[in-house]
């Protein structure tokens, strides 16, 4: 396995096994009651999960793919609208505070990194095809994305528009894998049968996601190779 294909995948992995792994972590009873806590609280608890969520992504708390398998592990697949709500609304905030309190840094920092400054160079022509693909791009940390963007010349509407279409695949994907992660710690009397359908609909996510960053991690690099190269013959 290349450094390219280990980058996505120990990522991936280790969202699948978070469910799993916490469950020998915790203490025996930590998962169930707050899970019991969570689903007995209905609209209340989906409210402060929802909360929770915006503000780990838009202080960057931790990764957005482990809180969206935390909603698939939380709420099964009623996870995958609550996760995409909550990340788009994030994914705003994030680009607003760029936009009008932190440009002046982040246009600085972009300048330092040629990656960066290439795809910044192409969002000026892209615009929203910029924000689609890197938003269908694994490797690339969303909740980093929201500040970047914010320091660009991208207006807000095609940025939200792109942004909202773009983080359903990878979204979804991650609350399934949560939500796989749930059926394994408590659901009982599991039957081979079962297991096998979850670790087939496991690899073809997997196989879907690597599918998909392989397609869309050619056209960045098309891109960001096209401005570079614009930009070295201007200079």
């Amino acid at each position: 396995m290349n450094a390219r294909r280990l980058v996505w995948a120990v990522p991936i992995g280790l969202v699948a096994a978070a469910p799993i792994i916490s469950y020998f972590v915790f203490p025996d009873d930590f998962l169930p009651a707050f899970y019991a806590w969570i689903r007995e609280h209905g609209t209340v608890g989906v409210l402060i999960f929802a909360v929770v969520y915006v503000v780990i992504c838009v202080f960057l708390l931790a990764p957005g793919e482990l809180v969206s398998a935390a909603a698939g592990f939380l709420f099964g697949a009623w996870g995958a609208p609550l996760a995409v709500i909550s990340h788009f609304i994030a994914a705003l905030i994030g680009f607003l505070i760029s936009r009008y309190f932190l440009r002046a840094r982040v246009k600085a920092w972009t300048r330092k990194h040629r990656l960066f400054a290439a795809i910044d160079a192409a969002a000026a022509e892209h615009s929203w095809v910029l924000v689609l693909l890197l938003r269908l791009n694994p490797l690339a940390p969303p909740n980093i994305q929201n500040y970047f963007f914010g320091a660009t010349n991208i207006g807000l509407l095609p940025y939200s528009v792109a942004t909202f279409f773009g983080i359903i695949p990878l979204t979804v994907a991650y609350v399934y894998l949560g939500a796989i992660g749930q059926t394994l710690v408590f659901e009982q009397g599991i039957t081979s049968s079962k297991l096998a359908l979850l670790c087939i609909g496991l690899i073809a996510t997997a196989v879907a996601v690597y599918m998909m960053t392989r397609k869309v991690s050619q056209k960045l690099r098309e891109m960001t190779t096209a401005q570079e190269t614009i930009g070295l013959r201007r200079s």
